[in-house]
Order: structure tokens, then C-alpha cells, then sequence
């Protein structure tokens, strides 16, 4: 299973005005290995779910820490969608205070490439091209 999932481009995100601000944020495994983050575009942890031992989905982030203006919830359901069953797949809310009711969608990450994505061959010759 891939250790990091990311929301790559705005079509991975449905609902209102905010879910822009999705864009480029990612869940990764923890260095332990006990627990997933879920990262700003930037990369810094805003929120770390319980473990370990790994929290199974469905599960919701505790984002104590106001993320871009806002409270959020992010929800992941499945770290097994799409085509290849490596997308993460969840469901997000935040309080705008903008808008009447809270905001709500639908998010896919896609899961970063490792060594077991690409099979033995083009790994070995990605191994003989760096030396």
C-alpha cells in the first residue's frame, strides 16, 4: 500500500468556493509508521489521526488548528479508490464564515509513485541510470 496520497489538481475536489484551498494538501503515513498526517500544501502536519495501532477508514482528522481562514473537517473513507484501488477518497467540511450553511465536498488523492508502481524492470533500470 502507498504511504502518501495527494490532491493533485482542483477536479479532485468537489463543493463550494473553498475547495481550492485542498489543492496540493496530502495524507501521508507518520515516520513511526503508527499514524497518518494530513499536510498543507506546504507539507506541514496540520492534523495526525489516532494510533497506533493505524486507524482503519472511514475516519475523520482532528484538525484543532484553523487551516487557510477556516476550521475544517476531512474525512477519509477509503484509501483503496480508483482505477488501480490506490486512491484515497474522503469527504471534507469547513466553517466559512462567509457562508450561511457550513461548506461541504467530496476530495481523491492520488497515491505517489513508489519503486512497486513502476515493476522490477524499469526499477532496476532506474538503479543502473544513477550509477
Amino acid at each position: 500500500m502507498p504511504s502518501k496520497w495527494t490532491i493533485k489538481k482542483s477536479e479532485d475536489v468537489t463543493g463550494g468556493k473553498d475547495k481550492a484551498d485542498l489543492v496540493g494538501c496530502s495524507i501521508s503515513l507518520n515516520d513511526a509508521g503508527t499514524a497518518y498526517e494530513f499536510l498543507s500544501p506546504t507539507n506541514s502536519v496540520l492534523a495526525t489521526s489516532s494510533g497506533p495501532p493505524l486507524p482503519t477508514p472511514s475516519f475523520t482528522f482532528p484538525l484543532s488548528q484553523v487551516y487557510d481562514q477556516y476550521q475544517w473537517t476531512i474525512t477519509v473513507d477509503t484509501f483503496t479508490g480508483g482505477d488501480k484501488n490506490k486512491d484515497a477518497k474522503g469527504t471534507w467540511t469547513n466553517t466559512d464564515p462567509s457562508l450561511a450553511n457550513e461548506e461541504s465536498g467530496d476530495w481523491t488523492a492520488q497515491a505517489d509513485a513508489t519503486v512497486d508502481d513502476f515493476g522490477n524492470d524499469q526499477a532496476d533500470a532506474a538503479s543502473a541510470s544513477s550509477k
